[in-house]
């Protein structure tokens, strides 16, 4: 089942309607439907923000990803995908946070459709939802230097945009055909140290102290090459990671931490490293986190790392989820590079996932 994402020019407009209701797809093809751009907030119909993409990447070629290489929208914005056939009235829905170095220009449309497909599948609904993030692209500075940061684009932000994604996903998936829905979260990269931040938090909402809502619950985490300890992931002390040696790219690293953890661009490293600690998903597990799946990347033996996230990512969380008594299953998929362990390891991902 090769699935497709198709960008409609639709807008969901009754999306308050009374329970018995329904809205009617924007997109309809042999294997799903999707309920495009379902706005979660008041960014939803704001036009671009920041400077956007400046095209030093090319557009990467990845079977099963579909990655949208376009100047960054305002993110307020939801996805659903559910079978054609049909989504059960009870269904687990998946929440799916796309990656991108919280700074680079993907937004939900870059989605890994293998996994996907794996998901619908099942019988699974998988929502993916934009954020906020620093679209100025930090660690692709402009030729000049000159760079805007996203006013607010801070992990604290974009935690508060996906609490509010998961309160409208829940109030949607009634008229969507789902009246009663497990939630998992999951992501990608960026979008997985966010999946995995917001559903620790959900158990220990003191240690982070940011108030979040939580409405839809979350029952399991899914983090695909996510961060989780951004002490010891080289490019929040300043260090450059193996994916990124250069002496420039070490300093917009650096940069890029900073505004992430709320500092300014000349605030001191020491600082920098107790903030980084605070929005380490490892530092927030608790007895009550969540059962968590874990997917990492590998390039080749002796080789411990996916180009771009060092293998112990994952054992570091693995082992505090471990201490903590929580649920985990882990697994590393030799020979997948960072952009893809998703495809690779897609059906083993999908059942992890779905498992009760």
């Amino acid at each position: 089942m090769g699935i497709k994402i198709i960008i409609a020019a639709f807008f969901l407009c009754a999306l308050g309607a009374v329970a018995g209701e329904s809205i009617a797809p924007s997109v309809v093809t042999q294997d799903f439907r999707c309920w495009h751009n379902i706005p979660y907030g008041p960014r939803g119909n704001l036009p671009d923000e920041g400077a956007g993409f400046k095209g030093r990447i090319g557009n990467w070629k990845v079977p099963g990803t579909k990655w949208r290489m376009a100047t960054h929208k305002t993110g307020q914005f939801l996805d659903i995908y559910a079978p054609t056939n049909g989504a059960r009235a009870s269904s687990t829905v998946v929440l799916f946070l796309h990656g991108g170095s919280w700074s680079q220009p993907f937004d939900k449309d870059a989605i890994p459709a293998a996994l996907v497909d794996e998901l619908l599948a099942r019988g699974a609904v998988v929502a993916s939802a934009g954020y906020i993030m620093q679209t100025d692209n930090t660690i692709n500075v402009p030729e000049d230097g000159v760079t805007k940061a996203r006013e607010g684009a801070t992990f604290d932000a974009m935690l508060r945009d996906i609490d509010a994604a998961a309160s409208k996903l829940k109030k949607v998936l009634p008229l969507v055909g789902v009246d009663e829905a497990r939630l998992v979260m999951a992501g990608e990269s960026a979008g997985a140290h966010l999946a995995l931040l917001y559903s620790y938090d959900q158990g220990a909402p003191e240690r982070l102290g940011l108030g979040l809502k939580h409405e839809f619950p979350v029952s399991k985490v899914v983090s695909i090459v996510g961060p989780t300890d951004l002490v010891a992931i080289d490019g929040a002390k300043g260090r450059p990671t193996e994916s990124y040696a250069h002496t420039d790219l070490k300093y917009r690293f650096r940069i890029l931490f900073k505004r992430l953890v709320g500092l300014p661009d000349d605030g001191s490293d020491a600082e920098l490293e107790v903030r980084a600690k605070r929005w380490s998903p490892v530092g927030i597990v608790s007895e009550k986190s969540v059962p968590t799946v874990l997917a990492y990347g590998q390039i080749m033996p002796f080789v411990k790392t996916d180009g771009v996230v060092p293998l112990d990512q994952m054992t570091i969380l693995q082992e505090a989820l471990g201490k903590a008594g929580v649920p985990c299953e882990a697994k590393s998929f030799m020979g997948s590079n960072h952009i893809h362990v998703a495809g690779d390891g897609a059906e083993w991902i999908a059942e992890k996932a779905l498992a009760e």
